[in-house]
Formats: structure tokens, sequence, C-alpha cells
């Protein structure tokens, strides 16, 4: 396996322990883009994420939006942004 290839096997693996309904924190780097990608996937099913770096804050309100290529087609909810380190950096309304 690649080193991507790992790193997208970590985060698929680490989707798995996300319980529903809840307010996710997010690391930073490479790895955690990958998860922040198969969070997308569930965004419908959690209540939020937290950001631990400004790199993954602007990552998270880009699925929040549904700009990334695993959008579900939920158009019609509400996404609040809210600075890293503060509170949630998005939730479904």
């Amino acid at each position: 396996m690649t080193q991507d290839e790992l790193k997208l096997a970590v985060a698929r693996e680490a989707i798995k322990y996300v319980v529903e309904d809840a307010i996710v924190g997010v690391g930073t780097g490479s790895t955690a883009n990958y998860f922040i990608d198969e969070l997308a996937k569930m965004k419908s099913r959690i209540d939020g994420a937290v950001a631990s770096s400004q790199a993954s804050a602007d990552r998270l309100p880009a699925i929040a939006d549904g700009r990334d290529a695993s959008h579900s087609g939920d158009d019609n909810a509400h996404h609040q942004i809210i600075p890293p380190f503060t509170d949630i950096t998005w939730r479904v309304m």
C-alpha cells in the first residue's frame, strides 16, 4: 500500500468509532484530511465538528456546505460556522 492508501485506511477505520449525534473533534494533517473526507459521507448523522487547527477549520465548512465530492444532496441543511478553538466549527441545524 502507498502512504496515501494507508492514511485512507486509517481514516476509514477511525470513522467506525464516530458516535451518531455526536460533536466530533478533528485533528490536523494529511490523515485528518482523509478523515474529514470520510466524515462528509456521514455528516447528516453527526451533530457537528470542532477543529484543532485553522487548516482543519477551513476544510470542515466545505463538507458542511456540500462542496465536497461526497455531498449527499442534503441541500436543506443550514450550517453554522464558528472559528476553531472556541466552539463547534459547523453544526447541522
